[in-house]
Protein backbone atom coordinates (compact mmCIF):
# COMPACT_ATOMS: atom_id res chain seq x y z
CA UNK A 1 0.00 0.00 0.00
CA UNK A 2 1.21 3.59 -0.68
CA UNK A 3 0.31 5.86 2.30
CA UNK A 4 -2.64 7.03 0.54
CA UNK A 5 -3.57 8.26 -2.76
CA UNK A 6 -2.67 11.82 -1.97
CA UNK A 7 -2.17 14.23 1.37
CA UNK A 8 -5.75 14.93 2.72
CA UNK A 9 -6.95 13.57 5.93
CA UNK A 10 -9.75 11.52 3.73
CA UNK A 11 -6.92 9.77 2.23
CA UNK A 12 -5.28 8.94 5.23
CA UNK A 13 -8.16 7.78 7.19
CA UNK A 14 -9.13 5.47 3.72
CA UNK A 15 -5.57 4.37 4.50
CA UNK A 16 -6.48 2.97 7.86
CA UNK A 17 -9.52 1.48 7.24
CA UNK A 18 -7.90 -0.37 4.28
CA UNK A 19 -5.27 -1.75 6.40
CA UNK A 20 -6.99 -2.51 9.14
CA UNK A 21 -9.49 -4.63 7.12
CA UNK A 22 -6.79 -6.26 4.93
CA UNK A 23 -5.29 -8.05 8.70
CA UNK A 24 -8.80 -8.61 9.71
CA UNK A 25 -9.19 -10.83 6.88
CA UNK A 26 -6.46 -12.76 8.03
CA UNK A 27 -3.02 -11.24 5.53
CA UNK A 28 -0.15 -12.18 7.28
CA UNK A 29 1.62 -8.76 6.66
CA UNK A 30 1.22 -5.54 4.90
CA UNK A 31 3.57 -3.45 3.12
CA UNK A 32 3.73 -0.03 3.48
CA UNK A 33 5.46 2.95 0.70
CA UNK A 34 5.75 6.12 2.21
CA UNK A 35 4.74 7.83 -0.92
CA UNK A 36 0.92 9.12 -1.80
CA UNK A 37 -0.62 7.54 -5.02
CA UNK A 38 -0.22 11.54 -6.18
CA UNK A 39 3.17 11.83 -5.39
CA UNK A 40 4.44 9.12 -8.11
CA UNK A 41 8.04 9.05 -7.31
CA UNK A 42 8.45 12.65 -6.58
CA UNK A 43 9.77 13.26 -3.37
CA UNK A 44 11.29 12.05 -0.27
CA UNK A 45 9.63 9.08 1.47
CA UNK A 46 7.28 9.46 4.40
CA UNK A 47 8.94 7.25 7.15
CA UNK A 48 7.49 9.47 9.97
CA UNK A 49 4.08 7.75 8.51
CA UNK A 50 6.08 4.52 8.39
CA UNK A 51 6.57 5.03 12.46
CA UNK A 52 2.72 6.04 12.40
CA UNK A 53 1.98 2.79 11.08
CA UNK A 54 3.63 0.68 12.73
CA UNK A 55 2.88 2.44 16.07
CA UNK A 56 -0.86 1.60 14.70
CA UNK A 57 -0.43 -1.86 13.72
CA UNK A 58 1.18 -2.98 17.08
CA UNK A 59 2.10 -6.76 16.53
CA UNK A 60 0.90 -7.02 13.04
CA UNK A 61 4.02 -7.30 10.83
CA UNK A 62 4.51 -4.06 8.70
CA UNK A 63 7.30 -3.96 6.15
CA UNK A 64 8.66 -0.62 5.00
CA UNK A 65 9.06 0.59 1.57
CA UNK A 66 10.85 3.97 -0.19
CA UNK A 67 14.08 5.11 -1.14
CA UNK A 68 15.64 2.20 -0.39
CA UNK A 69 18.91 2.08 -2.62
CA UNK A 70 22.14 1.20 -0.42
CA UNK A 71 22.37 -1.66 1.67
CA UNK A 72 22.92 0.51 4.66
CA UNK A 73 19.36 2.28 4.12
CA UNK A 74 17.62 -1.18 5.01
CA UNK A 75 18.97 -1.10 8.91
CA UNK A 76 18.67 2.26 8.86
CA UNK A 77 14.64 2.22 8.13
CA UNK A 78 14.18 -0.83 10.31
CA UNK A 79 15.24 1.26 13.21
CA UNK A 80 14.15 4.95 12.49
CA UNK A 81 10.34 2.92 11.99
CA UNK A 82 10.23 -0.02 13.58
CA UNK A 83 9.01 -1.71 10.97
CA UNK A 84 10.23 -5.59 10.85
CA UNK A 85 11.50 -5.75 7.26
CA UNK A 86 12.19 -3.77 4.01
CA UNK A 87 10.67 -4.44 0.77
CA UNK A 88 13.23 -3.15 -2.02
CA UNK A 89 12.17 -2.26 -5.79
CA UNK A 90 14.37 0.26 -7.52
CA UNK A 91 16.74 0.05 -5.68
CA UNK A 92 17.57 -3.37 -6.94
CA UNK A 93 17.14 -2.62 -10.61
CA UNK A 94 20.38 -3.61 -12.06
CA UNK A 95 22.11 -4.19 -8.60
CA UNK A 96 20.77 -7.53 -7.21
CA UNK A 97 23.62 -7.99 -5.67
CA UNK A 98 22.56 -5.18 -3.12
CA UNK A 99 20.83 -8.27 -1.19
CA UNK A 100 23.90 -9.84 -0.28
CA UNK A 101 25.42 -6.62 0.88
CA UNK A 102 22.10 -6.35 3.15
CA UNK A 103 22.72 -9.70 4.31
CA UNK A 104 26.11 -9.20 5.24
CA UNK A 105 24.75 -5.91 7.47
CA UNK A 106 22.12 -7.49 8.89
CA UNK A 107 24.55 -10.55 10.33
CA UNK A 108 26.89 -8.31 11.47
CA UNK A 109 29.19 -8.72 8.97
CA UNK A 110 31.54 -6.66 6.27
CA UNK A 111 30.19 -5.70 2.91
CA UNK A 112 31.31 -8.33 0.37
CA UNK A 113 33.77 -7.03 -1.89
CA UNK A 114 31.92 -5.34 -5.13
CA UNK A 115 30.88 -7.91 -7.69
CA UNK A 116 33.46 -8.67 -10.56
CA UNK A 117 32.49 -7.75 -14.28
CA UNK A 118 32.10 -11.87 -14.62
CA UNK A 119 29.58 -11.74 -11.46
CA UNK A 120 27.87 -9.39 -13.06
CA UNK A 121 27.91 -10.87 -16.70
CA UNK A 122 26.20 -14.18 -14.50
CA UNK A 123 23.47 -12.15 -13.53
CA UNK A 124 22.65 -10.29 -16.39
CA UNK A 125 22.44 -13.47 -18.42
CA UNK A 126 20.40 -15.08 -15.72
CA UNK A 127 18.13 -12.06 -15.68
CA UNK A 128 18.07 -12.11 -19.78
CA UNK A 129 17.06 -15.85 -19.87
CA UNK A 130 13.65 -15.81 -17.51
CA UNK A 131 12.87 -12.28 -19.33
CA UNK A 132 13.37 -14.53 -22.64
CA UNK A 133 11.12 -17.21 -20.54
CA UNK A 134 8.02 -13.65 -20.37
CA UNK A 135 8.52 -12.59 -23.73
CA UNK A 136 10.53 -14.74 -26.10
CA UNK A 137 14.24 -14.10 -27.14
CA UNK A 138 13.24 -12.05 -29.82
CA UNK A 139 12.68 -8.84 -27.30
CA UNK A 140 14.86 -10.11 -24.83
CA UNK A 141 17.03 -7.54 -25.35
CA UNK A 142 14.57 -4.71 -26.07
CA UNK A 143 13.23 -5.33 -22.64
CA UNK A 144 16.18 -5.73 -21.10
CA UNK A 145 18.07 -2.29 -22.39
CA UNK A 146 16.89 -0.29 -19.69
CA UNK A 147 17.89 -2.60 -16.76
CA UNK A 148 21.70 -3.04 -18.92
CA UNK A 149 22.02 0.74 -18.43
CA UNK A 150 21.54 0.54 -14.30
CA UNK A 151 23.77 -2.11 -14.65
CA UNK A 152 26.43 0.15 -16.44
CA UNK A 153 26.40 1.60 -12.66
CA UNK A 154 28.52 -1.24 -11.78
CA UNK A 155 31.10 -1.50 -14.52
CA UNK A 156 34.60 -0.38 -14.33
CA UNK A 157 33.82 1.32 -17.88
CA UNK A 158 30.57 2.32 -16.76
CA UNK A 159 30.62 5.56 -19.05
CA UNK A 160 31.32 3.63 -22.17
CA UNK A 161 29.09 0.64 -21.08
CA UNK A 162 26.09 3.03 -20.16
CA UNK A 163 26.44 4.61 -23.64
CA UNK A 164 26.41 0.87 -25.38
CA UNK A 165 23.20 0.06 -24.16
CA UNK A 166 21.42 3.60 -24.60
CA UNK A 167 22.45 3.41 -28.30
CA UNK A 168 21.83 -0.60 -28.88
CA UNK A 169 17.73 -0.33 -30.51
CA UNK A 170 17.71 -3.93 -30.70
CA UNK A 171 17.76 -7.34 -28.96
CA UNK A 172 21.23 -8.21 -31.28
CA UNK A 173 22.61 -4.60 -30.21
CA UNK A 174 22.16 -5.65 -26.52
CA UNK A 175 23.42 -9.10 -27.06
CA UNK A 176 26.57 -7.41 -28.85
CA UNK A 177 27.01 -5.03 -26.26
CA UNK A 178 27.11 -7.48 -23.83
CA UNK A 179 29.45 -9.40 -25.53
CA UNK A 180 31.85 -6.89 -25.95
CA UNK A 181 31.83 -5.11 -22.28
CA UNK A 182 31.23 -8.24 -20.32
CA UNK A 183 33.75 -10.30 -22.10
CA UNK A 184 34.88 -12.81 -19.37
CA UNK A 185 38.33 -13.36 -21.10
CA UNK A 186 38.98 -9.45 -21.26
CA UNK A 187 41.28 -8.50 -17.99
CA UNK A 188 39.19 -5.41 -16.76
CA UNK A 189 40.56 -2.58 -14.31
CA UNK A 190 39.29 -3.58 -10.43
CA UNK A 191 35.01 -2.68 -9.76
CA UNK A 192 34.91 0.10 -7.55
CA UNK A 193 32.04 0.24 -4.68
CA UNK A 194 28.98 2.24 -6.29
CA UNK A 195 27.44 4.41 -3.41
CA UNK A 196 23.94 4.79 -4.53
CA UNK A 197 22.33 5.83 -1.87
CA UNK A 198 23.45 9.69 -2.00
CA UNK A 199 22.81 9.40 -6.02
CA UNK A 200 19.14 8.45 -5.08
CA UNK A 201 18.21 11.35 -2.57
CA UNK A 202 18.63 13.43 -5.86
CA UNK A 203 16.69 11.03 -7.90
CA UNK A 204 14.23 9.96 -4.86
CA UNK A 205 12.61 6.77 -5.58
Amino acid sequence: MRRGFDDSAESERNFFEILDGAFDLGVASVTVHGRTVKQRYEGPSNREFLTRVKRHAGSRTILGSGDVFAPEDVPALMAETGVEGVWIARGAIGNPFIFREIRALLDGRPLPPPPTVAEQLDELENQLDLTAEVYGPERTGVVMRKVCIRYADLHPLESDVRIAFIQARSSQDVEEALRRWYDPAREWPPVRRVERGAAAAAMSE
